[in-house]
């Protein structure tokens, strides 16, 4: 650190922006950003009351794409109070107590065997979300199922009706005011159901989306990671490349990613415990994600003594512990609950 601006810190420390602004003028004719870096610290640590951005504003200091120590603690600082975004909980209290929240620029994959219900998973965190007192938008981008159907399964879990039910309802109920209501509920949810996106479609759909609802979305669901087009001569290729590119965009657009990705053959019938090495196609998706679930239910490998159980592993976690969790899946609505606590907590 160059002594004047050493011998300047002592000077303003404890003083106002406003009144250290002058001092600093006239000892440094032209400082560099880490000059002022450094000085927005020495005030904010006299001035605690004073605001980062405050401090940034007076002193003239624009944090860039290199971003200085006071810089990212105030951005942090911004995400804990929702101002740069808003963190995401699933709506299970034993797994966002874990959690802690996928924060803006966060992805937490979910990984299961096909059949298992992944899908059913993003539909109830949805569910969870929009029942909420103060729900906040949702963009489902719905890469192999139609949006009818998912808004379907939607309706099934958020109303505990079985699906056969709700298909002679809607059948009959096209002028039951009570089905406006329902829609009008999910009204922050914008579900797109194009098939065979790239990354840069899963952009455009997330501005389009902005700016239809005319506000921010915190939480982007994908179903699923193995229909997004990607560059690669091998599906391993293309795979890695797409687990990367989605943590990538997931960064720029400052919002929460939950994806659902297949296991690979290992992942068995759906029924067995199911492990980091099991993704299927590429083990860069483990280092993209800084959340991984794993699901499976014992039921499908013949198991009649665990029928509705649905255990949800923490495999990877950016914010701490890892674990087991028991969900009970009620196969007659889709709709999965919280049975009891965790088991093995590291």
């Amino acid at each position: 650190m160059n002594e004047n601006v050493l011998r300047l810190a002592e000077k303003i420390q404890g003083l106002l922006p406003e009144e250290a602004l002058p001092i600093i003028q006239d000892r440094l004719i032209s400082p560099c950003f880490y000059d002022l870096a450094y000085l927005c610290g020495i005030i904010k640590e006299g001035r605690p009351d004073v605001p980062y951005d405050r401090v940034f504003d007076v002193l003239g200091y624009s944090p860039g794409t290199l971003k200085s120590m006071v810089s990212c603690m105030n951005d942090f600082h911004k995400v804990m109070k929702g101002d740069l975004g808003r963190r995401v909980s699933l709506g299970y209290f034993p797994l966002d107590k874990c959690l802690r929240g996928v924060r803006p620029g966060q992805v937490c994959g979910v990984m299961a065997r096909a059949s298992v219900g992944k899908t059913a998973f993003a539909c109830n965190v949805v569910v969870n979300i929009f029942k909420r007192n103060n729900p906040h938008p949702v963009l489902f981008l719905s890469l192999e199922m139609p949006a009818p159907e998912i808004a379907a399964r939607i309706f099934c879990i958020d109303n505990r009706e079985q699906p056969s039910r709700v298909e002679d309802y809607f059948s009959e109920a096209q002028g039951d005011p009570r089905v406006a209501r329902w829609a009008r509920k999910f009204q922050d949810l914008v579900i797109v159901d194009e098939g065979s996106l790239d990354i840069a479609g899963v952009e455009k759909c997330f501005r389009d989306a902005e700016g239809y609802l005319g506000q921010r979305i915190p939480l982007v669901v994908i179903d699923y990671l193995g229909c997004i087009k990607a560059r690669g001569a091998s599906a391993y290729e293309r795979t890695s490349n797409a687990a990367r590119d989605l943590k990538a965009l997931a960064k720029k657009l400052n919002t929460a990613v939950l994806v659902l990705i297949q296991t690979s053959r290992q992942g068995g019938t759906g029924g067995d415990p199911v492990s980091l090495a099991m993704a299927r196609d590429s083990g860069v998706v483990e280092e993209a994600c800084d959340f991984l679930l794993a699901a499976w239910r014992p039921e499908l490998s013949g198991d009649g003594e665990q029928e509705g159980l649905l255990v949800v592993s923490i495999l990877k976690n950016r914010h701490g512990k890892t674990g087991e969790f028991f969900m009970y899946f009620d196969r007659s609505c889709l709709r999965i609950t919280e049975r009891d606590y965790d088991r093995g907590m590291d």
